[in-house]
Order: structure tokens, then sequence, then C-alpha cells
């Protein structure tokens, strides 16, 4: 996936999420983005993801500052605002695969 289509699907997420009033999605290599809606955990998709689509997603919405922090710590907290609302990833990287949650704020 490259860059701009990663960044399309993540706001296409995000928008999701925003429109079913959800207050979490879930980014994890080996399932497909779930999103947290009243309290029950719901796939997005059957499409699993694999861990280079979940680093490329969770790179996507970061800033080159981030991506360092990243690269350099395994795990980076910031937030994004669109649409009049907020998000707050926080992506971390175990073994070898990316995964994170963003929850709304």
């Amino acid at each position: 996936m490259e860059r701009e289509q990663s960044l399309k699907f993540m706001h296409d997420l995000l928008r999701a999420l925003v429109a079913r009033r959800g207050s979490d999605l879930f980014i994890t290599a080996g399932f497909p983005p779930a999103m947290k809606v009243d309290g029950k955990v719901t796939p997005v998709s059957q499409q699993s993801l694999s861990p280079i689509h979940t680093q490329e997603l969770a790179r996507s919405i970061m800033t080159d500052k981030q991506a360092a922090e990243f690269e350099a710590t395994n795990e980076c907290n910031f937030a994004i605002a669109a649409w009049a609302w907020c998000c707050a990833p926080s992506p971390r990287r175990s073994r070898s695969s990316t995964s994170w949650a963003c929850r709304t704020c």
C-alpha cells in the first residue's frame, strides 16, 4: 500500500468511527481493523491486516518527527484532529509487528 492509499484508508476508518459514534479504532496485524461502538468491538472488514500494512497505516498519519521517535523507541503517543474531532493514536511495536489503538478525545 502506498502512503497516499494508506492515508485515505485511515481517513475512511476514522470517518466511519465518527459516523458510528465509536470510541476506539484497533489496528492489529493478523486481524481486520475493528471499532469499539457502545462497548462492543466489531471488525469493520473481512480482510486481516499484515504486519507491513499495520506499519504503513501507522506511518501514514505520523509526521517525520513522530516516525523517528517511533523507530527509536518502538512507541509514540500523539493526537490528530480532523472534522471537528480528535483522535489519540498510540502505536506500539512488539516482536516484529506494529499494532495500535486510536481513542477518540
